[in-house]
């Protein structure tokens, strides 16, 4: 009986622990993407690829990495609720992001752009993703895209990319 309540307590307190750091803002994605530079409009500032990660995006918005997201769909938690979800309906309809992160030369500050696996040109910037490549990047005024919006692949935000 012992042991049995130390192997629950041991699967309980290391699933509580990865449960809990995504609430508290200590997200992979918050990791991944940090540093972020201020919203504003951009032309031809010069860049490089630092950075691309797969990520998993709820319908709320949120990011999770591989890791945390097999954590919060772990069986162990499928009755336990994120968001106003429960870990089955965050497996059953999270959708998988690939996100780039890129870096400007001059102020080393990060904007990280996401596009769904499932879209059209997801193959396409995946295949330019090359650490260390040199871009040049212009925004477009009055575009942005929030997680709900990348979720439901409403391509609003726009960062014109051009490669060296």
């Amino acid at each position: 009986m012992k042991s049995l309540s130390i192997i629950f307590i041991s699967l309980f307190t290391l699933n509580g622990c990865a449960y809990y750091s995504h609430q508290f803002g200590l997200g992979d994605h918050s990791a991944f993407c940090s540093n972020i530079e201020n919203d504003r409009d951009r032309h031809n500032e010069k860049y490089y690829i630092s950075g691309s990660q797969f990520f998993y995006i709820t319908k709320n918005g949120d990011y999770y990495s591989e890791k945390e997201f097999n954590q919060l769909t772990s069986p162990t938690l499928i009755n336990v609720s994120y968001g106003g979800l429960s870990a089955k309906e965050l497996k059953d309809t999270a959708k998988k992001v690939f996100t780039v992160k890129f870096t400007n030369t001059n102020t080393n500050k990060n904007i990280c752009s996401s596009t769904l696996v499932s879209s059209d040109t997801y193959e396409k910037n995946y295949m330019d993703s090359i650490l260390g490549r040199k871009l040049l990047i212009s925004s477009e005024k009055g575009k942005g895209a929030s997680g709900k919006e990348i979720y439901r692949d409403e391509g609003k935000k726009s960062l014109s990319i051009q490669y060296f």
